[in-house]
């Protein structure tokens, strides 16, 4: 648990990238938290956001409004240390999971990634299958 919380020491500083489609999604945060309706506000005539789903947006729309301002490096910090909570979360839900269903250490390290190998060796690249592995180790 310690390696994946250190794993994110890098990722809370510096601001955040806000190409291809996070941009979009702050736009559309922006919008929501200035009472405009889900609208990209950076497009010409306010266009209705029919593409992007909603929650992304509601979480920079939270952000913005409880920091009382749309400056991309204060609610960008946040925004960082909020997910950096979340994979925490996460972390420990899964970490619990596994740790109620299985009797050993051996079997919390051993089990679920090769569970999780049965199941998606088919279905989901092996690249992908290999990085969930790498990470339900780490957690254990």
């Amino acid at each position: 648990m310690a390696v994946a919380a250190i794993s994110w020491s890098r990722r809370l500083t510096g601001p955040i990238d806000l190409r291809y489609d996070a941009s979009t999604y702050y736009k559309l945060g922006t919008s929501l938290a200035e009472g405009k309706g889900y609208r990209l506000l950076n497009e010409p005539g306010e266009i209705e956001a029919t593409q992007y789903p909603p929650l992304l947006p509601i979480i920079v729309a939270a952000h913005q409004r409880i920091l009382g301002t749309h400056d991309v490096i204060v609610v960008g910090h946040w925004l960082r240390i909020t997910f950096f909570l979340v994979y925490i979360a996460f972390a420990l839900a899964v970490y619990s999971a596994i740790a109620t269903t299985t009797t050993s250490p051996h079997q919390r390290v051993t089990a679920a990634p090769k569970d999780d190998l049965d199941r998606t060796i088919f279905a989901v690249p092996f690249g992908t299958a290999s990085f969930a592995q790498a990470s339900l180790i780490t957690l254990c």
